[in-house]
């Protein structure tokens, strides 16, 4: 455990960089563009490609670790050529997809987004046909990060996203003045070929030679039947996603710009700040899954939940109390309007409510992943894709984009607590006890935290040090209130950052 805990630190450390550039390629983006119909444009083709290659992305890294991990114990000539075998497959759907794609553009953004200009969709249509090449370099990548996080190598993926962060922030700044809002894609396709080539460069590293072969391995084809119903969850996500932005193509314009914005960026924090641990621990829960330690995973899942909990919660609340320079830091500047700020302060307090509560339901996804119940996922997506579906038809009409945002909290909210409750049946316990106990202490964490950064951030000081001093100041009354309380997360914490490598524990 203790190596677990130090490899989740370094991709932490490493997922720190990477998002860092990630915040400010949006600052960039946000400043140089603002939020207006040409954004709204290429934001709203983003999503089309992700219909495709997110799924596959997300099945891959799912499923395809724990079939890795079996075949990396197995025979040493035959993994080469199980690998190479995967990645001709994924390849070519991936093209088949690419193709679906460049003919179906054009229908579907009709039906999907009638109410937008027709010079909007020439935009989006011509942006979709450009960013068409990332279903293809997407799921090639997805494959190789599998093959490295099976093998331990968890932060080689993570310096590739890196990579591919700051090649396409470097991309947009070089290529604006010539091309204008055109270089979006050209510089998004641009940063993930680095990706793809950063895995590519390291993979000697593994000493794996692979070969290709046409025919799929049966325990591949048993992994694909797995990531049937992955893959259709997924799609339902991704659905859910792009509805809300095809829902917010008919409000006024920059609407579909300030949702991806406020949406990426608390898609970044949660990947920040629970990624990298929930990798790591998935591949040592597919193990214990695999060993039947049921008693194991009951300790280890219960304990992860809770040192979520109690992290993203007090956290949320500081960024909810600190929504406005959280904007004017990473987003008010350049070409972004103050009315757009404001309706992007208002719209990331509901998405910074999400950050725990979709940590937490990933953290018990994770566990149906390592016992490969990828139907019950399915199964949850699609409930999820109905509720947002339905919550944002309701909602977008009263509270327009804000609306929106909250549809995807309920979601969120309403298919954590379903798997919450799937995955506790499933390990014979009932997490009542302990659910509330940590809900409650860590409430009142979050409640001074939040009170401390309410008062700092309504300060005149500039947005950079409010935050800095709002961040720290919060966190540090929510870890007095923990002291008090003897909040048991907090104590592990202590615990699992002093163990040295190789450190035995109970769990």
């Amino acid at each position: 455990m203790g190596r677990l805990a130090v490899e989740s630190v370094a991709v932490t450390a490493l997922n720190v960089l990477g998002q860092a550039a990630g915040f400010l390629l949006y600052a960039v983006i946000a400043g140089l563009f603002g939020a207006d119909a040409r954004t709204d444009a290429f934001f709203l083709a983003l999503t089309i490609p992700a219909l495709f290659y997110g799924p596959v992305v997300n099945a891959i890294s799912s499923v395809l670790i724990p079939q890795l991990t079996e075949w990396r114990l197995g025979p040493a000539q035959d993994v080469g050529r199980r690998i190479g075998t995967t990645l001709l497959w994924v390849g070519g759907v991936s093209l088949a997809a690419m193709a679906l794609v460049g003919l179906t553009a054009g229908p579907a953004l009709d039906l999907a987004a009638p109410s937008i200009s027709a010079e909007a969709r020439a935009e989006a249509l011509a942006d979709t046909l450009r960013l068409l090449s990332l279903i293809p370099i997407q799921g090639v990548a997805a494959v190789l990060a599998a093959v490295f996080q099976a093998w331990g190598r968890f932060r080689l993926p993570v310096i590739a996203v890196v990579a591919r962060q700051v090649g396409t922030l470097t991309l947009v700044i070089a290529l604006q003045p010539a091309l204008g809002a055109r270089c979006l894609p050209l510089a998004f396709v641009g940063g993930s070929l680095l990706q793809l080539a950063t895995l590519a460069r390291f993979w000697r590293v593994l000493g794996l030679r692979l070969a290709f072969g046409a025919r799929p391995e049966p325990d591949l084809a048993r992994a694909l039947r797995l990531a049937l119903p992955l893959i259709g969850g997924s799609a339902a996500l991704q659905l859910g996603l792009a509805s809300t932005r095809f829902l917010a193509a008919g409000l006024p314009e920059g609407s579909v710009s300030v949702l991806d914005y406020a949406g990426r960026i608390s898609t970044a924090l949660l990947d920040l700040l629970s990624g990298g641990a929930l990798m790591v621990a998935f591949v040592d829960w597919s193990r214990a899954a695999s060993e039947g330690a049921l008693d194991r995973l009951r300790v280890q899942v219960r304990r992860a939940a809770q040192v979520i909990l109690f992290v993203l919660v007090p956290l949320a609340a500081v960024l909810i109390a600190c929504r406005h320079p959280v904007v004017e830091l990473l987003l008010a500047r350049g070409k972004f309007s103050a009315d757009a700020a404001g309706l992007a302060a208002a719209t990331m307090a509901f998405f910074f409510a999400w950050i725990p509560v979709e940590a937490l339901g990933q953290t018990y996804v994770r566990l149906l992943l390592a016992w490969k119940e990828t139907w019950r996922i399915g199964i949850l997506a699609t409930a999820r894709l109905a509720v947002v579906v339905s919550a944002a038809l309701a909602l977008v009409g009263p509270l327009g984009v804000r609306g929106l945002a909250y549809a995807e909290l309920l979601a969120s909210a309403a298919t954590s607590i379903a798997v919450i409750l799937v995955v506790s049946r499933r390990l014979e316990e009932n997490p009542l006890p302990w659910l509330v106990t940590t809900l409650a202490k860590t409430a009142l964490c979050a409640l001074a935290a939040y009170a401390v950064a309410a008062g700092i951030a309504a300060t005149p000081w500039p947005a950079a040090l409010r935050l800095a001093l709002a961040g720290t100041s919060g966190a540090g009354a929510a870890l007095g209130v923990a002291l008090i309380l003897r909040h048991e997360p907090l104590q592990w914490i202590r615990a699992g950052l002093s163990r040295a490598p190789g450190a035995r524990t109970e769990s």
